[in-house]
């Protein structure tokens, strides 16, 4: 589903450095897999493609919704 809309995904171990990082931000790493640009969560678990549509809508719109 994230090839179709086009997220790039990457695998990190919980022991990582850079998932320290992400739960020292907040970013819930007990629900993984967790969709996050680094500073919001879109995601996780298991995820809706229509939900996840919505939401990456919302965030990356150029132009005001109507």
């Amino acid at each position: 589903m994230l090839e179709t809309l086009g997220v790039e995904a990457r695998a990190l171990s919980v022991d990582s450095a850079e998932a320290r990082a992400l739960a020292a931000r907040g970013i819930p790493l007990a629900f993984m897999p967790v969709l996050t640009d680094g500073e919001h969560v879109f995601a996780y678990g298991r995820f809706s493609e229509k939900r996840l549509r919505k939401a990456l809508a919302k965030e990356y719109a150029t132009e005001p919704a109507r």
